[in-house]
């Protein structure tokens, strides 16, 4: 029951469009021409993520994520869709456990999704090769919750 007068709340999805807007204004995306390769972070199926960083601006020593998805191969596999997912999702979330995403770059034949580096590695990899016996308890609390 609605009163006359009485303000509505803000949905989720609103909440975190304005996050996403505040956050895009305190971090502008750097020109894609400015990013220069470091190294290779990971490949698979969509494509692979390099680390880059921003040759741009002689203050900014920000290292980036670039993740560089075949145009071809989300047509031939119909993932037009998934693709709009992910873009839509990452630019509405903030949360410490989740990178943070700071646009995308449309560039001939290749779409390419610029986020957080992230250089601790991945948790399921921490956890295969480390034995849950030899695992100390704070390092499960610290990684667990990533998962």
């Amino acid at each position: 029951m609605r009163f006359e007068g009485a303000e509505r709340r803000p949905s989720s999805v609103q909440r975190g469009v304005r996050r996403m807007k505040h956050v895009q204004r305190a971090m502008q995306k750097p020109e894609f021409k400015s990013l220069r390769l470091i190294g290779v972070l990971g490949a698979g199926g969509f494509g692979s993520v390099t680390l880059q960083r921003d040759a741009g601006s002689r203050k900014s020593k920000q290292l980036f994520a670039l993740k560089k998805i075949s145009k071809g191969y989300i047509l031939q596999h119909k993932l037009q869709r998934q693709i709009c997912s992910e873009r839509l999702i990452l630019s509405m979330t903030d949360s410490k456990f989740i990178v943070t995403f700071y646009g995308t770059y449309n560039i001939r034949d290749s779409l390419y999704f610029l986020m957080e580096a992230c250089l601790g590695g991945e948790v399921a990899t921490f956890l295969l090769y480390r034995s849950l016996s030899s695992c100390d308890v704070q390092a499960c609390r610290s990684a667990l919750p990533s998962v």
